[in-house]
């Protein structure tokens, strides 16, 4: 393919800038010039997408698996696998998320993260691994394997961060059981991003681990103590303290809409990220899958649950979370686009790279339609969803 990619549009949505009538060109791996109104040079491909939005690429910070694979249980090698379906549905870069599962389990995906990483397999960029778990409280397990699920240990998270060499991006705690705020520095001193989940911490308890060093909120609303009026518990901590940015699932089965909304109300367009929350059925139909080793059912509607109906993961796509929080949480598109682009950026430590279209950044674009399905997806100037024979000379 010829080294320079165009494309044109009526609305060119950056990230944090207003939309405009524009172009974006793609030189190699990096935006290398944008635009406004139509571009007076001819040279390279020019693609003119009308009134289709272009936007950053998205980043998923909390997916355990997609198009049959799972991070942790799959015997072959899931990530490559897991980062051409996400790169061709929009998510240029992501987290490969794990859960309580047995030691072997974890320091496999370890491996099979940290080559990834430094490989850099094709499709959307492995930022790294999030670990969810398995130090988290039993009473808050969600579709977490109970008998997985350890006490916090400072000796094997070292022994975990000396594995990974530098690939564990984020990990999920619960703060408040013993022996966390400890593992939670030194984590934060690796630089680490720490977020609080599948917690039964108390407001008080919530605000001891933001000193500790907990910056970031997992699946917010879903597997932690709730607001009460006289105990404001992990939520009420997670959703008014200044910095913390908060996951959503908005995949419309894990958080009513209105939860979406108040979350967005409480933290602004900085400090609230869309993620998927992603299980191995995305991408499928219906049917029997599993999830961190325990069957789950996804119906028709694409809800993922456990036999006992606990929502387990979700099948949703970052276009689907997108289009979730706009028309049903009625966020505005960009402050949701920011969402669930260059926010996730700052908490994987990648903005100054990722999250935005901008000059020098990596060339990570995506079109969607007027119903946020993925039209073009290019991720490091590489095109992974395009129209049939739109790239044909």
């Amino acid at each position: 393919m010829n080294d320079l990619l165009t494309f044109v549009s009526r609305r060119v949505h950056t990230s944090g800038n207003p939309p405009f009538a524009g172009y974006v060109r793609i030189k190699g791996n990096t935006i290398d010039l944008i635009g406004e109104g139509l571009p007076d040079y001819d040279e390279g491909i020019m693609i003119d997408v009308g009134t289709q939005k272009i936007v950053p690429g998205f980043i998923d910070l909390h997916v355990h698996g997609c198009a049959g694979y799972d991070a942790v249980l799959s015997e072959e090698d899931p990530i490559p696998a897991m980062a051409r379906f996400l790169a061709e549905n929009g998510t240029t870069a992501f987290q490969p998320t794990s859960g309580a599962a047995p030691l072997k389990l974890l320091d496999r995906t370890i491996e099979r993260v940290k080559a990834a990483c430094y490989s850099k397999v094709a499709g959307s960029r492995v930022l790294g691994l999030h670990m969810e778990g398995p130090f988290l409280n039993k009473s808050k397990k969600g579709a977490m394997a109970e008998e997985y699920i350890i006490p916090a240990s400072l000796g094997l998270v070292e022994k975990w961060v000396t594995q990974a060499q530098g690939t564990i991006s984020q990990m999920t705690i619960a703060p408040e059981i013993p022996n966390a705020l400890e593992v939670i520095r030194y984590l934060v001193k690796q630089g680490i991003a720490v977020a609080a989940g599948h917690t039964d911490a108390t407001y008080e308890e919530m605000h001891d681990a933001f000193r500790a060093g907990v910056s970031v909120g997992s699946h917010t609303f879903n597997a932690m103590r709730g607001i009460h009026q006289r105990e404001p518990g992990a939520l009420g901590a997670l959703l008014t303290h200044e910095g913390v940015t908060c996951e959503i699932v908005a995949d419309g089965h894990h958080v009513h809409p209105g939860s979406i909304r108040l979350a967005a109300a409480c933290k602004g367009d900085r400090y609230l990220c869309l993620v998927t929350d992603g299980m191995m059925a995305t991408g499928l139909g219906e049917g029997e899958y599993q999830l961190m080793g325990r069957q789950v059912r996804v119906d028709s509607h694409g809800t993922a649950r456990l036999h006992d109906g606990t929502i387990a993961g979700s099948t949703a796509t970052m276009n689907q979370c997108l289009k979730t929080a706009v028309e049903q949480a009625r966020i505005p598109f960009d402050s949701a686009l920011l969402m669930a682009t260059l926010n996730p950026a700052r908490v994987a430590g990648v903005d100054q790279r990722k999250g935005s279209l901008a000059v020098g950044k990596d060339a990570d674009l995506v079109v969607l339609d007027d119903d946020y399905r993925v039209v073009w997806s290019v991720a490091e100037g590489v095109v992974y969803k395009s129209p049939e024979g739109a790239l044909e000379s």
